[in-house]
């Protein structure tokens, strides 16, 4: 049904669907897990910022592929986009969701996300949720209820 689509995103899937739902009106509402404002600054790749820069590439692992070699091209890509920026522009129903032990994607900056948000928009606070809810069954089912209790409402 053309007239009732949802986006849904976690970290940088979340930045991905703002950044969508600000470019495509027939998005009806945005939901994002996590999302950063802006990609390596204060979050956890900012603090490897400099090394990426030193030697051309970020190793990290990967849960699918293992080890990989994220080009420092990534990050300067990437920072082009203030993510504030385009959720400023949605003028949809918009559920940002965030872990208070979130390490990777600091709370800060999903604040920031909300602050910069139209109405309607609402803002969950998961307490003692990290940035990986998705390995914990608990924070799994709790998320999962809001996202489907959201989308159910808003579509």
């Amino acid at each position: 049904d053309k007239n009732r689509i949802g986006v849904f995103g976690q970290s940088m899937g979340g930045m991905q669907a703002i950044v969508l739902a600000s470019k495509h009106k027939n998005i009806k509402a945005i939901c994002a897990v996590s999302p950063a404002d802006k990609f390596a600054t204060v979050d956890d790749f900012g603090r490897h910022f400099q090394k990426w820069k030193n030697q051309g590439f970020l190793e990290v692992q990967s849960s699918k592929y293992g080890k990989i070699k994220i080009p420092y091209a990534f990050i300067e890509d990437i920072q082009r986009y203030d993510i504030a920026d385009y959720i400023s522009k949605i003028k949809r129903p918009v559920l940002l969701i965030f872990g208070s032990k979130d390490t990777t994607v600091l709370p800060i900056q999903t604040k920031r996300l909300f602050e910069n948000a139209n109405q309607p928009k609402k803002l969950i606070e998961v307490k003692e949720m990290d940035h990986f809810y998705k390995n914990n069954p608990k924070f799994l089912r709790l998320v999962n209820k809001k996202v489907v209790e959201f989308f159910s409402k808003q579509l």
